[in-house]
């Protein structure tokens, strides 16, 4: 068994020291060439469990490679050796002789060059489009170490490849980006503002095909690609420059089905550092009024309107005190253009609101009768 451990916030001898550890405590208990068998609670894998509590003295040293067991009547049978080469040809850490992936962090392709070509392999495997990576290959594409591949890693590759350096360090204070849901005929629209700058994006939601999704908003020198794996899609966006924007319109077409909880939402900054999204409730554009007229009116008028999703609608006119003195539709309205007279011969001269009920939203227009 093979035992390593890379570099990340600790320093090289408490590293040193952990793999120490983890070589000295890998290994078997045996009694007469018969092996301890595990209780259930581990015990029997600790080196100094085996020398003592079958008689014997352990004595222990800052190296564990000199610790040494004294009249004990088990024996302890080491299953991994410590690496003790010097070269490390891609300085992650890792002698060559146990490294398994002998390349640079972010060399998903192993050429030992960083370039664009791992950005694509790197999309590809966010994406599910490579199935099966190696584990070098994910290993690779971890750039920020946390165990999970996505747009994060993609920005601090590119900011590797631009400028040389990974310049993720969490070491700022990143202001929130809203998300606004908004539905539009069959179309679901996500509306990003902040004040943060964002330079890259990732999204998934249920979906059994490959559904459209289109970017609007000034900045045109996003990249973006999108794949349907397991009945999710998966979508990422970014800069291959590492442009920012604050502000941007995703418009997933025929995605009005899916929820804010159906939207999973990640967002990069230039750094590579998660931005903190804000969700807000759906905004549901059910139908849209074009027009009263005329008005003033006298004794009736024409009501149209826009109804961009069907659904039980209701239309009742109000006077100014609150009362209910009309209902002009109430039933099942259908998608398209629409309109009613509202004919107002019985009422007296006033100030009137016409009311629009459809799928939960509701719209109020003043109109007044002359006689």
């Amino acid at each position: 068994m093979r035992v390593y451990d890379k570099m990340n916030n600790a320093g090289s001898w408490s590293i040193s020291s952990r793999i120490e550890q983890m070589l000295e405590d890998c290994g078997e208990c045996y009694i007469d060439d018969m092996l301890i068998q595990d209780n259930g609670s581990n015990s029997q894998s600790y080196q100094g469990y085996c020398c003592e509590e079958f008689g014997g003295e352990y004595f222990e040293f800052s190296d564990a490679e000199q610790n040494y067991c004294e009249g004990s009547d088990a024996t302890w049978m080491k299953l991994c050796s410590a690496c003790t080469g010097t070269t490390d040809t891609d300085g992650d850490g890792i002698a060559d002789e146990c490294d398994d992936c002998n390349n640079l962090s972010g060399d998903i392709n192993d050429d030992m060059m960083l370039n664009v070509l791992d950005v694509v392999s790197l999309v590809n495997i966010i994406l599910m489009v490579t199935e099966n990576p190696s584990a070098c290959a994910l290993s690779d594409a971890d750039l920020n170490n946390d165990d999970i591949i996505n747009v994060q890693d993609i920005i601090m590759l590119i900011n590797q490849i631009v400028n040389g350096q990974a310049r993720s360090a969490n070491d700022m204070i990143l202001k929130h980006t809203d998300l606004q849901f908004k539905i539009s005929k069959d179309d679901l629209i996500l509306s990003f503002t902040g004040e943060q700058d964002i330079s890259g994006l990732q999204l998934s939601f249920p979906s059994s095909y490959l559904l459209d999704i289109k970017i609007d908003n000034l900045n045109n020198s996003l990249y973006s690609k999108a794949n349907v794996h397991n009945g999710m899609e998966y979508y990422v966006a970014f800069s291959f420059e590492n442009e920012s924007f604050k502000t941007l319109d995703l418009i997933i077409e025929n995605g009005s089905y899916l929820s804010a909880n159906d939207v999973h939402v990640l967002l990069a900054s230039p750094r590579g550092d998660q931005v903190p999204v804000v969700y807000n409730a759906i905004e549901v554009d059910s139908f849209a009024i074009d027009s009263v007229y005329p008005n003033p009116f006298n004794p009736s008028t024409e009501i149209n309107y826009y109804v961009e999703r069907d659904g039980d609608m209701n239309i009742s006119v109000y006077n100014i005190i609150g009362q209910k003195v009309a209902e002009l539709f109430n039933g099942y309205q259908s998608i398209g253009s629409q309109k009613i007279i509202w004919d107002a011969h019985n009422l007296s001269s006033g100030i009137y609101y016409i009311q629009m009920d459809l799928n939960g939203q509701f719209e109020n227009y003043k109109a007044v009768l002359l006689k």
